[in-house]
């Protein structure tokens, strides 16, 4: 390939739809910091892509380019929104098209905010530091976790591996790895600006007479997978993450589906009076449950401590509560244990 073909090419995927994935990338924010939205609106509607456009980004690039063109898009309509805009319905109609392409919901979503987001040409809504920071933290949070949803998906199809000491190991150093991630957040982020950020930019939107969340640590799928495949997942989660399929990505839902169709590694490990394999199992619970104490105090000191009446953390999620009953779920599952191996 020539070079000026190879140009071509990463521009296209950093950029999808050129100068109007620039202006999103580059210049909106600096409209949005001054909460000048329907300004911003109004300078990027004329680069608005054609469906042509749209067209030849769900025939002709990778998944991944397709997301970061939903994430344009879907940033755009959170202005519009902000704006009080007519062209809302205009970019909803080509979020559609790109949504259908990849399977998931037609909007902004984690997958375009944070795990497709690259850092050569970071999305954001205000472009601040804080933001920054607050998106690289969730990429590396997901890194550090990617590795233990990988190995406990391969014991759920084999509980029995000759290596799963080995892997339950390694999950349990990544969960161990998640807490610390989440507590540099502390490090990074302004408490204050994240308050502003998130109640302002972080909202449902209507679309299709469909409620659409914003992107969310609730979407995690990776955490999810943990949940299902380890037995902390109760059957009340399991109704909620079904919920959550529109913000999954394709690959994660086939994962969550597979690890919702069979046993558990904790039924597994029960069933077959594992006691070394339960210990382990017991050492991710206690990580897990470390990491989301980790997450309310986060929530408590960048939302609640700036505003006492918000009942609502971030995309319109009872986060306070939410995480306690997740906190609560994980419990039940280490008393299962212990009581198992005190017979």
């Amino acid at each position: 390939m020539a070079s000026s073909e190879m140009t071509g090419s990463c521009e296209k995927a950093l950029y999808p739809f050129g100068e109007f994935s620039r202006f999103v990338v580059h210049e909106l924010p600096g409209y949005q910091q001054k909460e000048e939205y329907a300004e911003g609106v109004s300078a990027l509607l004329h680069l608005m892509p054609s469906f042509d456009e749209v067209l030849d980004i769900v025939y002709g690039q990778p998944f991944a380019v397709r997301i970061r063109a939903i994430g344009d898009l879907g940033i755009f309509l959170v202005a519009s929104e902000l704006g009080q805009s007519s062209a809302s319905r205009d970019i909803i109609s080509r979020l559609k098209m790109l949504a259908a392409s990849v399977g998931m919901a037609p909007r902004d979503t984690y997958s375009s905010y944070v795990n497709y987001n690259p850092k050569e040409a970071l999305r954001t809504f205000t472009g601040d530091e804080s933001e920054v920071n607050f998106i690289r933290q969730l990429q590396k949070s997901d890194e550090a976790i990617r590795p233990a949803a990988e190995k406990l998906l391969l014991l759920k199809k084999n509980p029995f591996h000759e290596n799963r000491i080995n892997f339950l190991e390694e999950a349990a150093s990544c969960v161990r790895m998640l807490k610390h991630e989440s507590r540099t957040v502390h490090q990074t982020v302004d408490p204050a600006f994240f308050f502003h950020c998130f109640r302002r930019y972080f909202f449902p939107i209507q679309i299709g007479g469909r409620e659409y969340s914003a992107p969310s640590a609730v979407h995690l799928a990776n955490l999810i997978i943990i949940d299902i495949v380890t037995g902390t997942a109760s059957e009340s989660h399991l109704q909620m993450i079904q919920t959550l399929f529109p913000y999954f990505e394709p690959k994660h839902k086939v994962n969550i589906a597979q690890a919702m169709s069979t046993p558990s590694l904790k039924d597994s490990y029960l069933k077959a009076n594992d006691i070394e394999e339960l210990s382990l199992l017991d050492e991710i619970y206690q990580s897990i449950i470390e990491y989301r104490l980790t997450h309310q105090g986060i929530v408590n000191r960048y939302i609640r401590k700036q505003d006492p009446d918000v009942k609502y953390g971030t995309g319109g999620f009872p986060f306070d509560s939410f995480l306690q009953e997740l906190i609560d779920m994980v419990e039940v599952s280490r008393k299962d244990i212990n009581d198992f191996v005190k017979k």
